[in-house]
Parts: C-alpha cells; sequence; structure tokens
C-alpha cells in the first residue's frame, strides 16, 4: 500500500489470530515489523514461518501487563529500526463466564490483558510518535458498543479501551497522531485459540466467525491511510450500533433473551 512502505510499526499479540495476520498484511506492503507476544517459542515460529516468506520482521517477546517491558519492547524497536511509525494495539484475552461465579483474579487478569497491554504500550511509544505523526490502532469489539451477557469484564475492558482512545484523540490533536479504533464481529478462529472460562481454566473455541481475519487486518491497513477513528465491520456490528443508539431497551432486551440459548455461554462454578 502506498505510503506505508519504510514505515515501522509494533504489532502486539502477533503470535496467532488477528495479529498474526496484521503483521503479514504490513509486510506484504513494505512496512517494517515488529511483532510481539508472552510465548517466546511461538513468537519465534511465526518469525520463522514468514522469514519462509522471504520477510525480515524483528520479534521481541514481551509480557505487555508490565510497563518495563513495553518501555524495552519500543527501545529494541528504535535501536533497530531508528524510528516507530505506528503501533497496532491488538495483545488481548478473549473471556467468557457470568460475572456471579468469575473469581477477582480473572477479572483482574481480563481487565490487564485487554486494557492496561494497550495503555502500558502506547504510554512508552507516545514520545516516538510524536516525532512522526504516527498511528496508534486499537483493536476493540463489538462487545464495546454495549456489554455482553456472560462477559462483563471483557466487555469493560474494550468500552474503557475505546474511551482512552477517545481521550488520546483530543491529547494528542497537536501533535498530529492519528488514533484509530476497529470494532470486529465475530471473527473465525485460528484453530489453537482458546478462552478463559470463569474457572481460570481455557477452552477451545469452536464457533465459527462471520468474517476472516484477513478482513480485519485489511481494515487495519485502510484505517490507517485514510487515518480514519472508527471502523465498525460487519453488517451485523453496524446494525447492532445503530440499534443501540436509537433504542439501547430493545438491544437490552434481545440479550436479556438469548444470553441463556447457546449463543452466550454459562458458565458454572466446578
Amino acid at each position: 500500500m502506498k505510503g506505508l512502505k519504510g514505515k515501522t510499526f509494533i504489532i502486539t499479540g502477533a503470535t496467532k489470530g488477528i495479529g498474526k495476520v496484521i503483521a503479514l498484511e504490513f509486510l506484504r506492503v513494505g512496512a517494517s515489523v515488529v511483532i510481539s507476544g508472552r510465548d517466546l517459542e511461538k513468537l519465534e515460529s511465526v518469525r520463522r514461518e514468514f522469514e519462509l516468506m522471504e520477510f525480515s520482521p524483528l520479534s521481541i517477546p514481551a509480557d505487555l501487563s508490565k510497563p518495563e517491558e513495553c518501555k524495552r519492547l519500543v527501545q529494541l524497536t528504535v535501536a533497530h529500526f531508528g524510528k516507530i511509525d505506528g503501533l497496532v494495539n491488538n495483545a488481548g484475552i478473549p473471556a467468557r463466564g457470568r460475572f456471579e461465579v468469575i473469581d477477582s483474579s480473572i477479572v483482574s487478569m481480563v481487565l490487564s490483558g485487554n486494557l492496561l497491554t494497550a495503555v502500558n504500550c502506547t504510554r512508552e511509544a507516545f514520545p516516538e510518535l510524536i516525532k512522526t505523526r504516527g498511528n496508534v490502532i486499537f483493536i476493540s469489539s463489538i462487545a464495546a458498543i454495549h456489554g455482553f451477557p456472560n462477559a462483563a469484564p471483557y466487555s469493560a475492558a474494550k468500552m474503557g479501551l475505546e474511551k482512552f482512545a477517545e481521550s488520546l484523540r483530543i491529547e494528542m490533536h497537536e501533535h498530529n497522531i492519528h488514533v484509530g479504533v476497529i470494532r470486529p464481529g465475530l471473527v473465525n478462529p485460528p484453530s489453537d485459540k482458546r478462552v478463559l472460562q470463569a474457572d481460570g481454566s481455557f477452552q477451545p473455541v469452536t464457533r465459527k466467525g462471520h468474517q476472516s481475519q484477513e478482513s480485519v487486518a485489511k481494515a487495519v491497513l485502510r484505517m490507517i491511510k485514510r487515518r480514519r477513528s472508527r471502523i465498525t465491520m460487519t453488517p451485523a456490528g453496524k446494525l447492532f450500533s445503530i440499534l443501540n443508539w436509537l433504542a439501547p431497551w430493545f438491544v437490552r432486551f434481545v440479550l436479556i433473551k438469548t444470553q441463556y440459548s447457546g449463543k452466550y455461554e454459562i458458565q458454572k462454578k466446578l
């Protein structure tokens, strides 16, 4: 894509799923890419996979819930590429379970994994992004439009992420930093995707989504090119957003009626 060749982007949560596909799309358009994730073995596997495609990403393992590791991620990126033109905050923890049975430690894990990781990385990257008038992209969810049943901590984290982005958009206006939010719908999961349950276990995701991971990656590229502030994906997601604005009572009614169907999993404490 014209304009992104030679730019440097950090992609968090790049060991699988959307993050991995976003990284690949950036590499294909000629950007310099840093892939990051907590699992060193998976991260190196992705790096080798990309190298077989004749790409050369920089891989930096990091636990982004720790500010010092976010600082290290930024420092190593600048040391290697000399600059940072964009940060894609994709790292997150999908979670399900009724709030009444979720342990407080799980709530903290979900809030930290979906919100604080992005806050930490963004804070450390801002001095470099100011220099390049760069981009900060947040991968949100339709769960940020209206809280979903059996996903209270996850919905809260994604809503917080969007309000954080709104504040940054105003604060960073004078620096001409682009702040964007992508709201994917239900995405086709990778074969190894796991979802955190109320009891702390991780279970495989078997339900298919309504959109591909590639469609999300391409939306990120479009957002950066056009410097758009928000993209809500899929017709269902757009309709959900409109209905929540026009008739939030109706959305709430539908969610109440559907929470005990097969659409939303009900978790019981073991």
